[in-house]
């Protein structure tokens, strides 16, 4: 089965770099260790350019960098026609954007919609882009019966409220390129993994994403604090940045609950340099970032993203406060 895979959206991905996790890289060369052929479309803000990636066994990845008109970040690839009949099956990205729900008209029989958002109230603007979606367009689905893979269970829920069958949503999780956590000769150590690797005694916390108010890191401390009562030598450490006020808000928090002394920050670094920071045996807190690593930690603990009204969050934080250790599940 020869197999594209498409992001509809106007990011610019460099897989020439290889510093960052790209999830369409990593499910590309899943599919080639398996037996199928598999392509990437990616936008192209700049010169249309086709790259080969190495992939497991005698073919390469093509990875196709295409102009395409862009509005509300959504990506419309016109004249790409000819390319998209090379292939038996053409997977494309979140059910809400039009190049997706126009692929699931035009091609019903070989389109699969990979997706990952779900319902969050911090999300304002997606959750009425969505109700308006919903009212034109996501019928179409219904009709075709277009098939879904999604990155989470909550994903698929959130799917299948949309009265979508059960039969149309499959549930696969995150793509990774692996090759991202291979032993580096060159990969060097991060100041972050320095003082990681330092700390010898107490549980280690591990954030990486994006700081934002839908990551509730102000929860984050507040575990920290409730371990700390019976695990003084606990620290947290941080990979992630954010808008310069809310990220000035978490540092103060930090100083205002006497955590100075054992948050440790790092506004980002290179994946390959991330999988020496993941901890034997610590925790990690699950932001979108983290979620692509956990399959490279060992017998660490996931608290799952969201706010602190969260259910398994609320087992975390009972958990920290009878000082054991904050875990929602084994990885």
């Amino acid at each position: 089965m020869k197999i594209l895979i498409v992001r509809p959206w106007p990011s610019v991905l460099d897989v020439t770099k290889n510093t960052y996790n790209i999830q369409e890289v990593g499910l590309a060369k899943a599919l080639v260790k398996r037996g199928h052929p598999t392509d990437i479309l990616f936008w192209a803000d700049g010169d249309e350019m086709t790259v080969k990636v190495e992939g497991e066994g005698a073919k390469p990845i093509h990875v196709f960098y295409r102009h395409g008109k862009v509005l509300l970040k959504n990506v419309w690839f016109g004249g790409q026609e000819k390319l998209f009949a090379q292939y038996d099956v053409l997977q494309t990205a979140e059910y809400n954007q039009m190049f997706s729900w126009h692929l699931a008209g035009k091609y019903p029989e070989k389109t699969v919609v990979y997706h990952g958002p779900y319902y969050s109230p911090f999300n304002k603007n997606y959750n009425r882009m969505c109700r308006v979606f919903d009212a034109l367009f996501v019928g179409r689905y219904r009709r075709r019966g277009t098939r879904f893979l999604t990155k989470s269970e909550l994903a698929r829920k959130f799917l299948l409220e949309k009265r979508l069958s059960p039969e149309q949503v499959t549930t696969v999780g995150v793509g990774i390129d692996a090759e991202l956590l291979r032993d580096r000769p060159d990969a060097g150590q991060t100041e972050l993994e320095q003082k990681m690797r330092a700390q010898k005694t107490g549980l280690k916390l591990l954030y990486i994403g994006r700081i934002e108010p839908r990551r509730d890191p102000f929860f984050l401390l507040d575990v920290l604090a409730e371990v700390r009562k019976s695990d003084p030598d606990a620290c947290l450490y941080i990979i992630g940045d954010g808008d310069a006020e809310y990220v000035d808000s978490v540092k103060a928090a930090i100083g205002e609950k006497g955590l100075e002394s054992c948050v440790f920050w790092q506004k980002k670094a290179p994946q390959y340099q991330m999988k020496g920071g993941l901890p034997a045996g610590g925790s990690l807190p699950a932001a979108d970032g983290v979620r692509n690593f956990r399959h490279g930690a060992a017998g660490g603990d996931v608290l799952p993203p969201g706010g602190a009204d969260h259910p398994q969050r609320r087992c975390g934080y009972a958990a920290a406060q009878r000082g054991e250790r904050p875990c929602a599940g084994k990885i």
